[in-house]
């Protein structure tokens, strides 16, 4: 069965006393049904006290000591076989105390699906019948890096288009839900696909990252992407830092190398290039003792946010993404060939695997070693 802290809230009074009954009902309800699983979903609902006010601590206190006990309950001899998982998509979010070891304390984080995974995902979503002999796995392959809710959704939009149609679902339902036509202007187009192939390029140069998919699939916060897995481990050096800082700048500096100036698509939001280079440059100087001083000024994106506030380490950063960015600028430069390459074929057919990108590396490679070895 499943709950959440919603629930106990629009199912009672709203006041304490009511929340708690209502959490206290969905518990016994479990024990009852035992052998059973207990979802709390959306547990981020329930606030970590560590970071709350006095005011809301002594609110929530009551019900987090309330849930703590439930979930030591079952641990004694005799209990009702109960398994208690909670789903979120803000771990760091947590109460520390409901993830120690007895309680929700295996911490399993579900990535994003493959391509592979997509396919089928796509294939449990549709009904049988519906479209039995289509190859689900170019379908994938432009999904990437989307969730199985998005999946499901597109499903269930293309079904409706097709039924406003009066006809059965089409392939071509799927892939413009999936891909919407890209109506960009042909300079766009290929801008987009300079910064996606000077990406590419980038994370496989540095090391910082295995590119698994560049491609200019349109999608609700971006129009374009360069799916990677990240190279870095837990305790990253310096140099590590500021390889995958080019590979981020590196999209910038394509644009620059072939179009003679940047766009703005580098900027303007959180999850953009310019701020993960910033963050993880503040973060070096003023979080992890990679910089000119040791002391800790609080978590990367903490120290980030706070830049404006202390000119000497604003500088320091702006110093480094000059530096590196005029690192990114002479990499692409050395690597015009493969840049030009891999736009090229995104602005054909919109997607370029890890492995094409790979090959024309390595071909380019070849060549300038067959060169230099007939100039010795």
């Amino acid at each position: 069965m499943a709950t959440s802290v919603a629930s106990w809230f629009t199912g009672s009074d709203g006041y304490l006393g009511g929340v708690l009954k209502a959490w206290d009902a969905a518990y016994a309800n479990a024990c009852a049904l035992a052998p059973s699983i207990l979802l709390i979903d959306e547990a981020d609902s329930i606030p970590s006290r560590e970071k709350m006010d006095d005011r809301a601590r002594e609110w929530w206190t009551p019900l987090c000591t309330s849930i703590l006990l439930g979930f030591d309950a079952l641990d004694a001899p005799g209990a009702p076989e109960v398994c208690i998982i909670a789903a979120t998509n803000h771990g760091a979010r947590l109460d520390p105390a409901l993830i120690r070891p007895g309680r929700l304390g295996r911490v399993i984080e579900i990535k994003p699906p493959c391509a592979a995974e997509l396919a089928l995902i796509f294939r449990q979503h549709l009904d049988d019948g519906e479209l039995p002999d289509l190859d689900l796995g170019p379908l994938g392959i432009l999904a990437l890096g989307a969730t199985g809710a998005q999946v499901a959704g597109w499903v269930s939009e293309a079904r409706a288009v097709a039924r406003a149609a009066g006809r059965p679902l089409r392939a071509g339902d799927l892939f413009e839900r999936v891909a919407p036509p890209d109506r960009r202007s042909a300079a766009d187009l290929r801008r987009s696909a300079y910064h996606e192939a000077g990406h590419g390029l980038g994370f496989e140069r540095t090391g910082s990252a295995h590119v698994v998919q560049v491609d200019l699939v349109q999608r609700r916060d971006s129009v374009g992407a360069t799916s990677a897995v990240p190279g870095l481990g837990p305790s990253p050096t310096r140099k590590e830092i500021e390889g995958l800082v080019v590979a981020l700048l590196s999209g910038r500096a394509a644009e620059i190398a072939f179009l003679g100036e940047p766009s703005a698509g580098a900027g303007g939001d959180v999850a953009s290039d310019l701020a993960r280079a910033t963050t993880l440059l503040a973060g070096a100087h003023a979080s992890l003792g990679l910089g000119e001083g040791l002391a800790y000024r609080g978590a990367p994106h903490e120290v980030a946010v706070g830049l404006t506030l202390d000119p000497r380490l604003l500088d320091a950063v702006e110093r480094d993404l000059a530096r590196l960015g005029s690192e990114a600028l002479a990499l692409v430069e050395a690597n015009r060939a493969v840049v030009e390459a891999v736009a090229e074929l995104l602005v054909e057919g919109r997607v370029v695997s890890g492995d094409t990108l790979r090959a024309l590396i390595a071909e380019a490679d070849q060549t300038r070693a067959a060169r230099d070895g007939g100039h010795a």
